[in-house]
């Protein structure tokens, strides 16, 4: 979705069932921000942005609490065009936080205390504040988890007894297998997520099982706005005569004059008929004439 004036904030608070969380989403620039953008931010929580400073790049920034300080800052270059993978967890019980990008670990701070006691039991989370239409920004794939996402900086061939004591049985299992979930969530996704319209699907739990993916099929609606009265209708009478001196409609098969018949202030009523009356040279009503003459008129509506 593209955030291009300002920022969505969710009405229903995410629950937190303990002092760890993990929030992951995609994010792509149109250009590069002006402003700093906060990305995802849940206010007392956490705050995940691109910092902008005066004559440097945007730099992606994780940061825990009130005023997300402490802070980790990636070190990579962004592009525009580009879709970026971003992981930020913090976990309470080892005080750890960290920062990952497109799957890879951009920076992490260990000995991390949250600044309050006790712990948040929700937050409410805030998408693209600070986005304006000159200072846009992409995000999709938005998630939020009450945990820590597992992650592991080393291979099987580097665990020691040491590594042994500090990771889960999931976490080991995973580095013997090469796996993780950040990983394994980075390499499920497309670099260019799907776009809307028909070739996007959605599935509904009953709470055991998914039913069969179904298409979704945009059908286009005009919906009338204020805008569809600057367009004012009108009607043209139009003769199938040459053009005369006088405005008389004689037909011969050939349209030449054009007749118009302004509806200010119509837009919303309903024609039920037309009525036509001629005049003569002075002005007069000649029904009779008009009779004589009016063979062949065509009402045309635009």
């Amino acid at each position: 979705m593209l955030f291009q004036g300002g920022g969505v904030t969710l009405d229903q608070p995410v629950p937190l069932t303990n002092q760890a969380f993990a929030i992951e989403f995609w994010f792509k620039l149109p250009n590069l921000p002006q402003k700093s953008i906060n990305l995802v931010s849940a206010p007392g929580l956490f705050g995940l942005s691109l910092e902008v400073e005066p004559n440097a790049p945007p730099q992606l920034t994780f940061g825990l609490g009130i005023y997300s300080d402490p802070q980790i800052q990636a070190s990579e270059t962004l592009a525009t065009d580009v879709w970026y993978y971003v992981v930020g967890t913090y976990d309470g019980s080892s005080q750890n936080l960290s920062l990952y990008l497109n799957g890879v670990l951009a920076g992490t701070l260990d000995d991390v205390e949250f600044e309050f006691d006790p712990f948040p039991t929700s937050a409410a989370l805030a998408l693209a504040g600070g986005s304006t239409a000159t200072n846009p920004v992409y995000l999709d794939e938005v998630a939020f988890y009450p945990k820590a996402l597992t992650a592991s900086d080393v291979n099987a061939a580097d665990l020691t007894n040491a590594n042994f004591q500090n990771l889960t049985g999931s976490q080991i299992l995973e580095i013997i297998a090469g796996t993780n979930q950040i990983g394994n969530h980075y390499a499920a996704q497309y670099n260019q997520p799907v776009p809307p319209g028909p070739n996007t699907y959605y599935s509904v739990s009953d709470g055991s099982s998914w039913q069969l993916p179904s298409q979704i099929n945009p059908i286009p609606e005009i919906v009338p706005t204020q805008l569809a009265g600057t367009n004012i209708p009108v009607f043209d009478l139009v003769s199938a005569t040459p053009a005369q001196a006088s405005t008389t409609i004689s037909p011969n098969g050939i349209a030449d004059a054009v007749y118009q018949i302004t509806l200010t202030g119509e837009q919303n009523s309903t024609l039920a008929g037309i009525k036509v009356t001629s005049g003569n040279q002075a002005g007069r009503l000649a029904p009779t004439t008009m009779a004589q003459h009016s063979r062949v008129i065509s009402l045309a509506y635009f």
